[in-house]
């Protein structure tokens, strides 16, 4: 009897996703829970509101309704590995050399904005020409003589939002001023701003830090999708699994076999311990997986 408790898996013909469905929960929490520090690329999150309209002459703010209190939100992505970039309307790509002079330094990353409040240029803007910027590819940390400045910056000359997070110098230093040293709930200044032909308009508004993500290489991305799609069929094969071996063997027709051979009752039994065997595991993926969603 013993022996027919600790019968394999494949005695039965089932396969047992467990160890797939751990491993895929590992990978799971891999990515999605890599340290921060790493060199994947970063989604930063930022939502608030217009706190001042500072001017409105190219009548983008009247004509949007915009007022203080007014929703804002952006994202970016962010590698920190990466120098920053910038795209110039000739179809030009500027990359941005770390800038030292005398008590000025600028340090540049990659950012870019993937989606956020934007005003519209008005009449094709002020800056078109060839070497003005079509959209900013870049974040950077500055420090001078007056100060210490981590700064995120979307959109293009025409019509851009810019956060900033200031500390000044020497007095009331703050730790983290640099964009990499932002952190979930961190206050940053926005600026929103579009131009027209002679004017602009602009806005200051105040931003929260919401959330960073981290953003799985496309190989390790393909390597979740590939294991999601195996851990699916594999579910669906033991999901299947036990109601057919619970018909095969515990239907009516074994059923009265049994009472007329002693090797008919062996597979009766053998065939309910495999349908358990199955429901078993079909419990244990799901309490797994289950674990899984609730602990992320």
């Amino acid at each position: 009897m013993r022996v027919m408790n600790r019968m394999p898996d494949k005695a039965c013909g089932i396969f047992n996703p467990a160890p797939a469905i751990r491993a895929l929960i590992l990978l799971l929490s891999l990515l999605l829970h890599a340290p921060l520090g790493s060199a994947q690329p970063l989604l930063y999150s930022f939502s608030g509101q217009v706190t001042r309209l500072s001017r409105d002459g190219a009548g983008v703010l009247a004509a949007g309704g915009i007022t203080p209190g007014a929703p804002v939100s952006i994202r970016f992505e962010i590698d920190f590995s990466l120098p920053g970039q910038a795209v110039m309307n000739d179809g030009g790509v500027l990359t941005l050399q770390p800038y030292l002079w005398e008590d000025l330094r600028i340090d540049y990353f990659q950012s870019r904005m993937i989606s956020g409040t934007l005003f519209p240029e008005v009449d094709g803007g002020m800056y078109n020409g060839q070497e003005d910027f079509r959209e900013f590819l870049s974040g950077w940390n500055r420090s001078d003589w007056n100060g210490h400045t981590g700064v995120l910056k979307g959109g293009g000359s025409d019509s851009f939002f810019t956060l900033e997070r200031h500390s000044p110098s020497p007095d009331g230093l703050l730790p983290d001023w640099r964009v990499q040293d932002w952190q979930v709930g961190t206050l940053v200044q926005g600026t929103i701003a579009a131009t027209s032909p002679l004017d602009y308009s602009l806005v200051q508004a105040s931003l929260r830090l919401d959330s960073i993500m981290v953003i799985p290489e496309p190989g390790a991305a393909s390597l979740l999708l590939l294991g999601a799609a195996s851990g699916w069929f594999r579910l669906r094969q033991i999901r299947n699994t036990a109601p057919r071996l619970t018909r095969i063997y515990s239907g009516p027709g074994v059923a009265g076999l049994a009472s007329k051979s002693p090797a008919a009752t062996t597979t009766n039994f053998v065939g309910s311990m495999c349908a358990r065997r199955a429901a078993r595991m079909l419990s244990g993926v799901r309490a797994s997986i289950f674990f899984w969603s609730s602990a992320s």
